[in-house]
């Protein structure tokens, strides 16, 4: 009997040494796996070298355009067989500011971009509070909602352009059955032309809005809000001092997202209204459209671009360093 047992469990033993060496040569690799993958070699991971080639592709498809814009500024691009590009200095850049039509530009863009970010935000904040207080439908709601900012803005242009149709538009029957409108056409009218623009991007652009927000929203720490409703706080006062405290990095990415969107959008304008009636809708980067496109002014259209392209910068960092000052504030 004791040689029995000695020898099952030495037997025993051996199929625990068998049992750990194969344990130990399988999770073996894997370590040095690993190290492979995260091994630097000239100063990059092979991560970053797989990225490499896309990262080329995007700085071919950004960096070359944009430094060609910069050095076509400064020159009178020639558009016809056996011309040559002359150069002629800061006169594209003086040019602009004396034109008219680039100044007048700037006053409707900032019309457009103003009202339109406005009502998007009201309206895209009150579509994520709806949509986060749903329970069971809120799936099939959010798809519903969210299927106009999937169409391309030019099927849009041309959907409002129908509804505004003096003839046979529903929006044109609407207004003018509750008396806003007295009669003609709302996109030959110079007044209401840029009211249909605005109404187009707020209908396609505000569940973008909304579906930022309901995200920022589903972050939104309960434990704060419970806190505040046992202290008795109405619900008016839990949203200024609770969600929207939490929320400001999204209102940032948000915002900045439609202004620069917004800064450069021209679609539904093409296909509406072309910058009409008599130039009511122009705005500025329409009007560079127009320099470059329909003028053939190369150069002058490379200034327009560039000074459109620094403004829309320098507007969105004072936005963001005011914004960090007030988050700052609410901490506070």
């Amino acid at each position: 009997m004791p040689d029995e047992q000695k020898s099952g469990t030495s037997s025993h033993g051996g199929l625990l040494r068998r049992v750990s060496k194969g344990r130990k040569a399988s999770t073996g690799p894997a370590p040095q796996e690993l190290s492979i993958l995260h091994r630097k070699k000239f100063g990059m991971s092979f991560y970053g070298w797989i990225l490499m080639p896309v990262i080329i592709l995007l700085a071919a498809i950004t960096l070359y355009p944009f430094f060609w814009m910069i050095v076509k500024s400064f020159y009178h691009v020639a558009t016809k067989p056996g011309q040559h590009d002359e150069w002629v200095g800061l006169k594209n850049y003086i040019g602009l500011f004396k034109d008219g039509l680039f100044l007048n530009g700037w006053w409707i863009q900032l019309r457009y971009v103003v009202i339109s970010l406005v009502v998007e935000f009201v309206l895209g904040f009150a579509l994520a509070l709806f949509l986060n207080n749903l329970k069971r439908t809120a799936n099939v709601i959010t798809t519903i909602i969210l299927i106009p900012m999937m169409i391309a803005p030019v099927a849009v242009g041309f959907l409002h352009m129908y509804l505004f149709n003096s003839s046979f538009g529903w929006y044109h029957w609407f207004l003018k059955s509750v008396g806003l409108l007295s009669g003609g056409s709302i996109l030959g009218d110079m007044e209401w032309a840029m009211a249909a623009i605005i109404i187009a991007d707020v209908w396609e652009w505000t569940p973008f809005m909304a579906l930022i927000f309901l995200a920022g929203l589903k972050k939104v720490p309960l434990d704060q809000l419970e806190a505040a409703k046992c202290d008795g706080a109405p619900p008016v006062k839990r949203f200024f001092d609770v969600v929207l405290p939490n929320m400001t990095s999204v209102i940032v990415i948000a915002v900045l997202i439609r202004f620069m969107d917004i800064m450069r959008y021209i679609d539904t304008i093409f296909v509406m209204t072309t910058g009409g009636p008599a130039g009511a809708t122009k705005t500025v980067s329409y009007y560079l459209f127009d320099v470059a496109f329909r003028y053939f002014e190369i150069g002058r259209g490379a200034a327009h671009g560039f000074v459109l392209l620094l403004v829309t910068i320098i507007i969105a960092q004072v936005f963001v360093s005011v914004m960090n000052k007030s988050r700052k504030g609410m901490a506070r």
